[in-house]
């Protein structure tokens, strides 16, 4: 059975852009050749509604030059009641019908009979509307209100599609756009590494595990192949007269839960040393 439209239609507002631009879509061509076919009617449409005109991706029988312009201003649009209300609107003669009555495309567009379901996009809102158009009164049957339905159905079914796959991509070149930002936060990072001469450590207080780069692995005088991962091995290489005051630092920003600051020595192979300034945050 047929949808019937109700009268004392509910309003709301119009999206600020079309979901779609003003120019022939080879898919939305198909439901408006489809709708002219089944509906055996001079014009029909797959409009996409704005704020401020509506759109035809699909178009058939239009006068000129709207055929080939693809848009019309909302002046000439019936679709516009279609996207307010998102239900659908059935007009046999709209010469007497007060909604439209005053519609410049009754004198421009040779809009008499309207037919117009809601189309929805992904989020459910209605966008636009698949329309049949006749140039003379029309009453329209069940049958033809139902085939409309069916067919708009399928029509929003690709919209949604295209807007998902347009979703889609753009997350997907969000994510690589946020990739390259971080690859080039790090390459960044280890540049004012090692211009710095910067190293970086982190003490697991539960574990009492100590995980340290390489650079501060160089600064302190130690290789990976020697290092336990243990604190010990780092105060083994500190001067002797400076390891007793970096103990103490550490173990007062542990059981304080604060900072840890510290300028020490570091005792080289070859009887040389080496100043280092540390800081760390207990968290």
């Amino acid at each position: 059975m047929g949808v019937r439209p109700r009268r004392g239609r509910v309003t709301g507002p119009l999206p600020l852009i079309s979901s779609l631009p003003a120019a022939s879509d080879p898919a939305f061509e198909r439901f408006a050749r489809l709708v002219r076919r089944q509906l055996g009617v001079p014009v029909s449409l797959v409009t996409m509604v704005s704020a401020h005109e509506q759109v035809f991706p699909g178009a058939i029988g239009l006068p000129e030059p709207w055929q080939s312009t693809r848009c019309t201003p909302l002046s000439h649009s019936f679709c516009q009641h279609v996207v307010r209300s998102g239900e659908p609107l059935v007009i046999g003669d709209a010469r007497i019908d007060p909604l439209v009555a005053d519609n410049l495309a009754i004198p421009d567009l040779h809009v008499i009979a309207y037919a117009g379901i809601p189309l929805t996009d992904a989020d459910g809102v209605a966008v636009g509307s698949l329309c049949a158009i006749d140039s003379e009164p029309r009453t329209w049957t069940d049958e033809d209100l139902a085939v409309l339905t069916d067919l708009a159905g399928a029509c929003s079914s690709e919209l949604q599609l295209r807007q998902a796959q347009h979703r889609t991509a753009v997350a997907a070149a969000e994510a690589r756009e946020l990739r390259a930002e971080q690859d080039a936060d790090r390459s960044v990072w280890t540049l004012a590494l090692d211009a710095g001469q910067v190293g970086t450590f982190a003490l697991d207080l539960g574990a009492g595990a100590l995980t340290v780069d390489d650079r501060l692995l160089e600064l302190s005088g130690m290789d990976r192949a020697s290092f336990s991962g243990r604190p010990d091995d780092v105060y083994a290489h500190v001067h002797p007269d400076d390891v007793d005051d970096v103990v103490a630092r550490v173990q007062h920003a542990i059981e304080a839960g604060g900072t840890y600051e510290a300028e020490y020595r570091i005792a080289l192979a070859d009887g040389s040393h080496r100043w280092i300034a540390a800081r760390g945050e207990v968290l």
